[in-house]
């Protein structure tokens, strides 16, 4: 998968308030933190939705591969960003980064 089809994944994994979380990559069903590529993961984090979207769960590489979009959304820290910020503001944010993407193919082809 492409950033594009990443980042409209992990917003798809965020999109409903109960599959978001603040403080932790991600939760299990209990609200015990978990690893993201988890199958006991059931809601996520910015950066959390991401790493589960591409499947990779080295998150070092995430941010260098996938997050300069949505780090331009947030002007900086993603992780900061989604812990004090509303579910709204952080829809809001993965959809400027969606549009920042999208952009960004389009002048790729």
């Amino acid at each position: 998968m492409n950033t594009l089809q990443i980042l409209i994944e992990a917003r798809k994994l965020i999109e409903k308030p109960e599959g978001w979380t603040t403080d932790a990559y991600a939760r299990d069903a209990d609200n015990f933190d978990c690893d993201a590529l988890s199958p006991r993961a059931k809601c996520f984090c910015m950066l959390g939705a991401l790493a589960r979207a591409s499947n990779v769960a080295d998150f070092r590489v995430v941010e260098t591969e996938h997050a300069l979009p949505l780090k331009q959304a947030v002007s900086g820290n993603i992780i900061a960003f989604n812990d004090a910020h509303t579910h709204a503001e952080v829809l809001a944010a993965f959809d400027r980064a969606i549009a920042r993407a999208s952009t960004e193919s389009e002048s790729h082809e």
